[in-house]
């Protein structure tokens, strides 16, 4: 929706007493839509939520800032969404001094922005205090790896974090003592660190961390340069996240060794629900053994192995186990090495199967 429709909109809210939650998520608000979203809150202190992600207007504008201000004066807010938002240092220093009144926040979104270790430092001093934090997603910002160690040890001091999203921030040179912060995060149920640089160097404090996090259920390591070695035994580390509903390892280098390995173990995965191995470099006999055990994953829903090596047999091992297997919804294998004919051929038989 265009500043035009959306300042009507806007106004109009402020006849709305019991108005709690505001999404404006993804609309042409620009910098006079802006402006009456800042004079709503001077009337709507009480609200729970706020979601801007996507606005087309600037928290670094003057009428960004104004609206970040007068956030600050909200101690009653729940959930935040600031993603997409240009928010730098200076604009999260003046929200950072509304935190300790933010008592009630449960969940913060600012990623996709411009904050780098000044605006990282005010942050971490200040997370303790919010002791109802559930949610914290900070991905691709500007995050160095001092930033993202300070953060994880602030995280380990906020009792109720389930979920955590650092993706696209370079962690490679302090990753060892990063998974040794959040391996204290005890109720972690969710963590994404797509793209962030790590390998080698963190491998062991990653494997280690794992065995902290039993309520695991959502897991993304995707676009990281893991060696074989550490993917074979991070299978094998697999069976004791019970509650593991979510893995992603797309572009990890996964090979046809570490699927047959995988294979072998995620059927003892009860509640797996979703599988991403895209990107990868599974052929043919990776592909049969993840066929041959898809009747033990009584509850997988979806599986993704988009841009493989994968040929006809491979497919054709997959589309007889997807046959009886009637509680998956797809399986996809876009962008493997067969050819439109026989990807046509095969999703004409069974259409769970996606090309």
């Amino acid at each position: 929706m265009s500043h035009i429709g959306i300042i009507p909109l806007i106004e109009s809210l402020k006849n709305c007493k019991a108005i709690q939650d505001i999404d404006l998520s993804s609309n042409a608000i620009g910098e006079e839509g802006a402006k009456s979203l800042t004079h709503l809150l001077t009337e709507k202190r009480n609200l729970h939520a706020i979601n801007v992600c996507g606005c087309d207007f600037s928290a670094t504008s003057e009428e960004g800032r104004q609206f970040v201000a007068q956030l600050t004066k909200c101690q009653d807010l729940q959930e935040l969404n600031l993603q997409y938002m240009s928010v730098d240092d200076d604009s999260l220093l003046v929200l950072c001094q509304a935190f300790p009144q933010m008592l009630s926040m449960r969940k913060l979104i600012l990623g996709c922005n411009s904050i780098a270790d000044i605006g990282i430092e005010r942050l971490v001093a200040l997370l303790p205090s919010l002791k109802n934090l559930k949610k914290i997603k900070l991905p691709q910002c500007s995050i160095s790896s001092t930033g993202g160690l300070n953060l994880a040890e602030a995280l380990s001091q906020c009792p109720l974090v389930e979920e955590i999203d650092l993706s696209r921030n370079n962690f490679e040179n302090k990753a060892t003592c990063l998974f040794a912060a959040l391996a204290q995060v005890r109720h972690l149920k969710v963590l994404h660190l797509r793209a962030c640089g790590l390998g080698v160097k963190s491998e062991s404090a990653l494997m280690e961390a794992l065995g902290s996090w039993q309520q695991m259920e959502d897991l993304s390591l995707s676009e990281n340069a893991f060696t074989e070695q550490y993917l074979l035994k991070l299978s094998k580390r697999l069976p004791h996240l019970t509650l593991l509903r979510k893995l992603d390892l797309k572009l990890c280098g996964v090979s046809d060794s570490v699927c047959k390995s995988l294979a072998n173990v995620l059927g003892c995965c009860q509640n797996l629900e979703e599988i991403i191995l895209s990107w990868n470099r599974i052929g043919d006999d990776g592909l049969c053994a993840l066929a041959s055990s898809l009747k033990h994953m009584r509850r997988l829903k979806k599986m993704d192995l988009e841009k493989n090596q994968i040929r006809v047999k491979g497919a054709e091992a997959m589309a007889q186990a997807l046959s009886v297997c009637l509680w998956i919804k797809v399986i996809s294998l876009w962008g493997n090495l067969l050819t439109k004919d026989m990807a046509e051929k095969l999703h004409k038989e069974n259409a769970r199967l996606s090309f």
